[in-house]
């Protein structure tokens, strides 16, 4: 049981990665469309007028909350599985899994609860 949930939390934790990735490339893409805009206004003595500081701030606030998230979520996630293993084990009746996922999912819980410990908020 434990293999499967590791697996499951490995799966999880490569998908929010490569959010990250691509959120990053987002980025950089942005970026390279940007600097010859700037680029073009500078060499033709034009001005530009951003009024997108607003939005830059709030896209940067809104990234920050994005990692706490992935990062809070992560730790949630192990316990949750856990605990849709032991509702199945119920639904089977089946006692010995029910109790084998009972025992997971209470060391899997203590060690989430001190993993959140030094999470600071955002």
């Amino acid at each position: 049981m434990e293999e499967i949930s590791e697996q499951s939390y490995d799966a999880m934790e490569a998908y929010m990665t490569a959010q990250e990735r691509a959120n990053e490339k987002l980025e950089a893409a942005f970026e390279v469309a940007v600097n010859p805009q700037k680029s073009f206004a500078a060499d033709n003595n034009i001005n530009l007028v951003s009024n997108d500081s607003d939005t830059e701030d709030k896209l940067e606030k809104a990234s920050e909350v994005f990692k706490f998230y992935n990062k809070v979520y992560l730790v949630f996630y192990k316990p949750y599985k856990q605990e849709g293993y032991l509702l199945e084990a119920q639904n089977k009746g089946d006692i010995n899994a029910m109790k084998q996922n009972q025992e997971a999912l209470s060391k899997l819980s203590k060690d989430a609860k001190e993993q959140l410990k030094p999470v600071k908020t955002v």
